[in-house]
């Protein structure tokens, strides 16, 4: 089972983040990544993203709800799978 990271400590800055095309990110940007597979209040956010986008993106709110939904595929599979014997 991954790390449930979300369940202790507080804000710091766990990944360092480029850009898939290779252009420069913004040095004093703050940004926020969600592990939709693992973290059920990730899966909240995003969801809450998708809603407040529609009206202004349809395609982006339908394709992250799919991703969520993948995330919560994923989750079930991995909890429903016997423990690895150490």
């Amino acid at each position: 089972m991954p790390d449930q990271d979300y369940k202790r400590g507080g804000w710091r800055p766990p990944y360092i983040i480029h850009k898939a095309d290779g252009s420069d990110v913004d040095p004093e940007a703050i940004y926020f990544v969600l592990r939709l597979d693992a973290d059920p209040h990730a899966r909240a956010a995003a969801f809450a993203y998708a809603l407040s986008v529609q009206d202004d993106n349809l395609q982006l709110a339908c394709d992250l709800r799919d991703k969520i939904y993948e995330g919560v595929d994923a989750d079930r599979q991995r909890r429903s799978r016997p423990a690895a014997d150490d």
